[in-house]
C-alpha cells in the first residue's frame, strides 16, 4: 500500500507523478513486446498454430474484412453449414471496437487476412489487460512497483496469458477496469456520479459480451452482482441504513440496462440465432442451443481439474497444454497471500479474497458442491466446462 511519503510526493509533484505513470506504461508496453518476442519480433512463429484459432478466428476475421473493405456488413456467411446469419454466431465478435483495426487493415501480398497482423492483435489484446490491470491496482492505493507486478501477473500469466482464442482474451482483459469503475459507483455520494460510474461499468460489460465470448461475460456479470452484494453488507454493517440495499441494487439495475443497451446489436441476434439452432456437446447427440446441460454430460475435462492447484504453482494444464493453463508461478501466489494477510483489515480485500476463493472451489466442477449448487442458477447450466 502507498506509504505517507509516497502520498506526499504525489501531492508537491503532480507533473513528476504524472510522469511516472507515463513511464509505468511505456515499461508495461515494452515487457509486453518483450514478453510475446516472437510473434512481436519475427515471422517464425504464430498464435495460428492453434488449430482453432486457423480454421475459426481466421477465417472469421478474414470474412468479416473483406466485407468490410467492399463496403457491405457481412450479415451472411455463405460458405458454412450451407450459409448461416454470420451476424447470430456471437464467437465472431464482429462489432467488439477491438476488431476495427483488424478489419481496416490491409490485406497481405496474396490478398489474404494478415496473420502478422492477426499476432500483433493478439500482444495489444494483453498490453491493454495489463494497463487495466495497473490502473485499478493504482486506484487501490498500491505503490507503482506493486501496481506493476499485479498487471504482470494478470495479463501475462494464468487464464489470461494462456488463451489462445482471440475472442475469450479480448472479453477477459476488461475485468480490472469493470471492477475499478463498480468501485467508483459505489464509493460516489450522488447519484449523478453513481449513474456515471454505473452507466460506464455497464458498458465495459457490454463490451466483453461484444467481444464474443458468453463464459467470460456470464463470470463478469456474477463478479459484479456479488461485487455490489457485498459492498451494499458492508454498508450496512458499518452503519445500518435501509436505503443502503436500494442504492447498491439500483447501481446493478444501471449497469444491467448499459449493458444490454451496449451490447444488443450482436446479443439480441445471437439470441435469435441460437433459438434456432442446437450445439454439440460431447460425442452424444446434439442438444438445442438455450437447453440446460444435463450434469453428467458436462466436459469430460472436469475430472482432471483438482490438478489445477498444483498448476498454479508449477505449471500443467487441465484442458490441454496448448489451450488453457492456471499456471502464475510461486512468487505472485506468495504475494497475493502476502496482501490478504496484511490487508484483511480492507473490506475490498476480504471480497477479493473470498471470490478467489470460491471462483476455484467453482473451478473444481463436479467435485464441489459450489459448482453443483451454482449449476441450478439458469445461465451457469449453459457452460460446458467448470
Amino acid at each position: 500500500m502507498r506509504s505517507q511519503e509516497y502520498q506526499n510526493y504525489e501531492a508537491v509533484s503532480p507533473v513528476n507523478f504524472r510522469t511516472r505513470h507515463i513511464r509505468a506504461l511505456i515499461l508495461i508496453a515494452a515487457l509486453t513486446a518483450g514478453f510475446f518476442w516472437k510473434i512481436t519480433f519475427t515471422n517464425q512463429f504464430s498464435v495460428l498454430l492453434q488449430s482453432e484459432s486457423a480454421n475459426q478466428a481466421y477465417d472469421w476475421y478474414h470474412f468479416a474484412a473483406q466485407a468490410v473493405k467492399s463496403g457491405t456488413l457481412p450479415v451472411w456467411d455463405r460458405y458454412t453449414f450451407s450459409g448461416h446469419p454470420f451476424m447470430g454466431e456471437m464467437q465472431t465478435g464482429l462489432f467488439d471496437p477491438l476488431k476495427l483495426l483488424l478489419y481496416v487493415a490491409p490485406f497481405d501480398a496474396n490478398g489474404l487476412f494478415n496473420e502478422r497482423v492477426y499476432n500483433y492483435s493478439y500482444v495489444l489484446s494483453h498490453f491493454l489487460g495489463a494497463v487495466f490491470m495497473y490502473y485499478l491496482a493504482i486506484s487501490l492505493d498500491m505503490e507503482l512497483a506493486g501496481a506493476l507486478v499485479a498487471a504482470i501477473a494478470f495479463s501475462f500469466g494464468g487464464f489470461v496469458g494462456k488463451l489462445v482464442w482471440p475472442n475469450m482474451l479480448s472479453a477477459s482483459i476488461w475485468l480490472p477496469l469493470l471492477l475499478l469503475l463498480l468501485i467508483r459507483a459505489s464509493n460516489a455520494k450522488v447519484w449523478s456520479r453513481r449513474l456515471a460510474f454505473g452507466g460506464l461499468a455497464g458498458m465495459i460489460l457490454g463490451l466483453t459480451i461484444l467481444a464474443g465470448s458468453p463464459h467470460v461475460a456470464i463470470m463478469d456479470g456474477f463478479v459484479a452482482a456479488t461485487f455490489l452484494a457485498y459492498a451494499a453488507y458492508r454498508s450496512h454493517v458499518a452503519q445500518p441504513d435501509t436505503s443502503a440495499a436500494a442504492r447498491y441494487a439500483a447501481i446493478l439495475l444501471i449497469v444491467g440496462i448499459f449493458s444490454l443497451a451496449f451490447s444488443a446489436i450482436q446479443l439480441f441476434p445471437s439470441i435469435e440465432y441460437g433459438l434456432n439452432s442446437v450445439r454439440w456437446i460431447d460425442s452424444g447427440a446434439p442438444i438445442a442451443a438455450f437447453d440446460k446441460i444435463p450434469y453428467f454430460r458436462l466436459s469430460e475435462t472436469a475430472r482432471q481439474i483438482p490438478r489445477s492447484f498444483v498448476a498454479f504453482l508449477f505449471g500443467g494444464a487441465f484442458i490441454g497444454d496448448a489451450e488453457i493453463s492456471p499456471y502464475i508461478g510461486v512468487l505472485p501466489f506468495i504475494l497475493a497471500i502476502v496482501g490478504v494477510w496484511r490487508r484483511s483489515d480492507k473490506w475490498l480485500v476480504r471480497y477479493l479474497a473470498i471470490l478467489a476463493i470460491g471462483s476455484y472451489l467453482y473451478s473444481l466442477g463436479s467435485f464441489s458442491f459450489i459448482h453443483g449448487l451454482l449449476y441450478l442458477l439458469p445461465a451457469l447450466d449453459k457452460a460446458r466446462e467448470a
